[in-house]
């Protein structure tokens, strides 16, 4: 058995898992929209007094080092594409937290 996770999980489970995986294209750069998305939300979340858009930017120059750093491992290198879908990932939840805030701002209103 090769696969990592084979002596936590049945055969049959990493098997599934491994061809849903396979049948979607680029899904490794699913992933990292996802997990960039996810991690801007909760930064938001828990840096309440840090403005959104700094968190933004510094996320996104993590990104950037982690693709730089792997370019100095042994066979990874820097890849653009998933830069790129660190960039989607977090303009999505910047936009969807904007929105939120936005949202809240107009619910604190009182009514005339």
């Amino acid at each position: 058995m090769t696969d990592p996770i084979g002596f936590i999980f049945p055969d049959s489970i990493v098997v599934q898992v491994h061809t849903f995986k396979d049948s979607i294209i680029h899904f490794d750069k699913l992933i990292h929209i996802l997990c960039y998305a996810i991690l801007l939300y909760l930064l938001s979340l828990i840096f309440t007094s840090i403005k959104l858009v700094y968190l933004f930017f510094a996320m996104l120059m993590f990104g950037f080092v982690i693709e730089v750093l792997q370019s100095f491992a042994p066979e990874r290198n820097f890849d653009w594409v998933d830069f790129t879908a660190n960039f989607v990932g977090l303009t999505l939840a910047y936009l969807f937290v904007l929105q939120k805030q936005e949202s809240n701002n107009s619910m604190d209103e009182p009514c005339q």
